[in-house]
């Protein structure tokens, strides 16, 4: 899990898809307006990002399920 801070320039104009195929952006329509997406880094090729809400309780969740 990597959680980073977007800028206009790197991903936070993205509402959906890929622009370098390393990462997969899941639809979300309020991105632009967001600071934090969460990637995920999974075994095998892509990772999944999104943007939640509450990113620290989000991240906090996923380390109390790898931990």
């Amino acid at each position: 899990m990597n959680p980073g801070t977007m800028s206009w320039l790197s991903g936070r104009l993205r509402i959906w898809g890929t622009g370098d195929f390393s990462s997969w952006c899941s639809l979300d329509l309020l991105r632009p307006w967001k600071e934090t997406a969460v990637i995920l880094t999974l075994t095998g090729r892509g990772a999944p990002s999104f943007t939640p809400q509450d990113p620290d309780r989000v991240e906090a969740e996923i380390k109390k399920y790898i931990a």
